[in-house]
């Protein structure tokens, strides 16, 4: 009867160690989680903003190329990345000296759960995207 009563306690002691490492685990595995998503959503929006500043420069160059008019290729650029991303701004427009070539930048901002919230890491959600492109040639 004497021997019952360490085993029991020895039981419960190891119970309480393999909870305790349940949650610890469990734990690890959110921030991993939360650190990968953070991450995915940044790359995506990069991914998506290089992917409508080439859009917009490929529409600046082909209105510029039309019309010879600045006004025009910037409003075709922001409407082109605009339809390519809706969250991508358009920040910067210049068409080459020769007029053959456009170049855009455009901002967007990734939606992320964490990153937007602390200042200090604030502008790794913040991404800009510069492409060049000629216009089209038929």
């Amino acid at each position: 009867m004497n021997g019952a009563r360490p085993v029991a306690r020895s039981l419960h002691d190891e119970r309480g160690f393999v909870v305790g490492f349940l949650v610890r685990t469990a734990l690890v595995f959110a921030v991993v989680g939360l650190v990968l998503f953070e991450g995915g959503q940044i790359l995506m929006t990069a991914i998506r903003a290089s992917g409508a500043a080439g859009t917009a420069a490929q529409a600046a160059a082909n209105a510029y190329d039309r019309t010879h008019s600045y006004g025009e290729a910037r409003l075709a650029a922001i409407r082109a990345a605009r339809s390519d991303d809706p969250g991508a701004k358009v920040v910067s427009v210049k068409i080459s000296k020769d007029g053959t070539s456009a170049t855009v930048t455009v901002v967007e901002v990734a939606d992320t759960i964490v990153v937007h919230r602390i200042g200090l890491i604030k502008q790794w959600g913040v991404l800009h995207a510069t492409e060049q492109e000629a216009h089209a040639t038929v």
